[in-house]
């Protein structure tokens, strides 16, 4: 990273090769940036991408260079944006071509496993790459990620009949968790980490257009645009009970973003529960209640 926070540079391991045998350099990362830069990519990635600078230093090395400094410097090729492109597959698939990249729906990387099959809502599997660039990686002949069903499906997939042999993140009950546990073929571990769930509220509005872009900037939400509207919802939310019915012994309410490692926590925020306090600060606002509890609030002229 620069001292000026305006640049990183990064060193590319060398004797890394694509699943089908090509040579993975430099020209692959800047190729990323520039495909998921070309707002016509419509790229997940594209926000990432749009701003910054990626240059070529040679076979093995990339700067990439933002416009101003930035402690968000790993969000491309690290964060959100994590992935990296071959560009000997996706260079004749830019901008609108993007879609019909045959490689979309067979993925080649440099991971540990090669795609061999996918069943849409169902099934992906892999086999062996046996030109991993770690040596005496991985220790398993194949990898199968099943998909589709409901989470509790999942959990006893695991824990209760041995059908798989690892499941990660799944919204289960604890109670229902350690009754599957009893079965005794698999357990359940944790670790907590740095991230949350939380819930994003879309602050502009989705109904209108403006040059040709629905939820633009440009526009306000019809409720969720009010300040007042967003602290009675955020009372709304019974984090307690999230974390005592649901998450148990897997996680933890809290009012940060940053959560963990614990001396990052901040002492200084706080949540709550509190419909009637939710309530009087709609009132304040101008909001009034409709006839019945189940509809929605309406706005008092």
């Amino acid at each position: 990273m620069a001292a000026d926070g305006k640049s990183v540079t990064w060193k590319l391991k060398k004797g890394v090769t694509w699943h089908d045998g090509q040579p993975f350099t430099a020209a692959d990362v800047v190729f990323t940036w520039e495909y998921s830069k070309n707002p016509a990519t419509a790229t997940l990635t594209t926000g990432s991408y749009r701003d910054i600078v990626v240059e070529k230093v040679d076979q093995h090395t990339v700067v990439v260079k933002f416009p101003q400094p930035t402690p968000f410097w790993a969000d491309a090729y690290v964060g959100a944006a994590g992935c990296i492109l071959p560009k000997h597959l996706f260079a004749d698939y830019v901008g609108d071509k993007s879609r019909d990249a045959p490689t979309n729906l067979k993925p080649v990387g440099t991971g540990p496993y090669k795609f061999k099959d996918f069943k849409p809502g169902d099934l992906v599997s892999g086999i062996i790459n046996t030109n991993y660039h770690r040596e005496n990686r991985p220790y398993f002949d194949a990898i199968e990620m099943k998909g589709g069903g409901d989470a509790v499906s999942a959990a006893r997939a695991v824990l209760q009949t041995g059908e798989f042999d690892f499941g990660w993140n799944m919204q289960v009950e604890d109670e229902i968790l350690q009754r599957l546990e009893k079965g005794g073929k698999g357990r359940v571990l944790f670790s907590k980490g740095g991230n949350i769930e939380h819930i994003q509220l879309n602050t502009t509005d989705p109904w209108t257009e403006v040059d040709g872009e629905r939820s633009s900037l440009k526009t306000k939400h019809p409720t969720l645009s009010d300040s007042a509207v967003r602290q009675a919802l955020a009372l709304l939310v019974d984090k307690d009970s999230v974390e005592k019915f649901i998450y148990g012994r897997a996680g933890m309410a809290t009012a940060n973003f940053i959560n963990n490692p614990e001396r990052f926590r901040s002492k200084n925020t706080k949540y709550e529960f509190n419909v009637d306090k939710a309530n009087a600060i709609l009132d304040k606002a101008g909001w009034t209640k409709a006839p019945t509890a189940s509809a929605p609030r309406t706005a008092r002229s």
